[in-house]
């Protein structure tokens, strides 16, 4: 490879943690693969005619526990299905002739995917390569990033001043497989509580992207979030109960991102310019 700076904008382990994806914020061009054993960059790939990428994940949840080459990825008016291994790096995708104005996706545990977009529209996909199965006006201005919990029956939306997480699966019916637009019932809203805002002197209520915990054995218990040097954890069973009431822990600085360790519930990693904290719950 040649020699570069690389500023990660978006990093994702991949085959069982021994290779990362990475994206890179000043040339969006390529997605750079990093062999973890050996700490060089092994791989660079880029697709003809498609001039960026704004993020990629594993082709399931969870994918990085397997060798599972296949991963995808979107630009902001198409989405990819990747396979290293074959010559035409791209083995599917989904195109749009007019842009959708792509932002941010999430797979669930079988493959299913949920797309948002820059006008506040989300979109599920049962497959790469077919239509949506149901496109979801939300009242945001704008989504900047989607998360899923395994099974896809919940949804974390961020939007610049909220949280909304939807119940995709209505009246019995999935979301990603069939159309839910007369059975979706409102999401739920999570927002900083004003005491919390006046107490921490928050001067920019702006979410980091909402978080499910990933504990391999079980479903999830937590959604997590960053405001400033806050790091902010509503317990899923209160939210699901439409109870806004988050735990706050405050840092001594900017938190720059936060993640759960893989398969753990019982802590997250409050990454600092100058530090990480980890923080046990």
């Amino acid at each position: 490879m040649d020699n570069q700076t690389i500023h990660p904008k978006k990093i994702l382990f991949h085959d069982k943690d021994t290779k990362m994806l990475i994206l890179n914020q000043t040339l969006d061009t390529k997605i750079y693969s990093l062999d973890l054993e050996n700490g060089v960059i092994t791989s660079e790939w880029t697709l003809d005619g498609y001039n960026n990428f704004l993020d990629v994940d594993h082709a399931k949840k969870n994918g990085e526990l397997n060798h599972d080459d296949i991963f995808l990825g979107i630009n902001n008016k198409n989405i990819f299905q990747f396979d290293p291994r074959q010559q035409e790096r791209a083995i599917n995708m989904k195109n749009y002739s007019t842009n959708p104005m792509f932002s941010s996706f999430s797979t669930t545990g079988e493959g299913h995917f949920a797309v948002g977009n820059e006008k506040g529209e989300l979109r599920l996909y049962k497959e790469i390569g077919k239509n949506a199965k149901n496109i979801i006006k939300t009242d945001a201005e704008s989504i900047d990033a989607v998360d899923s919990t395994k099974d896809g029956s919940l949804l974390a939306v961020t939007a610049p001043d909220c949280i909304m997480i939807y119940s995709l699966f209505a009246n019995g019916i999935n979301g990603y497989l069939s159309s839910i637009k007369k059975f979706l019932n409102a999401p739920i809203i999570l927002t900083l509580p004003q005491y919390i805002i006046e107490k921490y002197g928050i001067t920019d209520v702006r979410f980091s992207k909402a978080k499910f915990d990933n504990c391999y054995a079980r479903s999830e218990k937590y959604i997590v979030s960053t405001i400033e040097r806050l790091l902010v954890v509503w317990n899923l069973e209160d939210v699901v109960q439409n109870i806004n009431n988050p735990k706050v822990y405050a840092m001594k600085s900017n938190i720059l991102d936060c993640e759960f360790r893989n398969g753990r519930d019982d802590g997250i990693l409050a990454i600092l310019a100058d530090e990480v904290n980890y923080i046990r719950f």
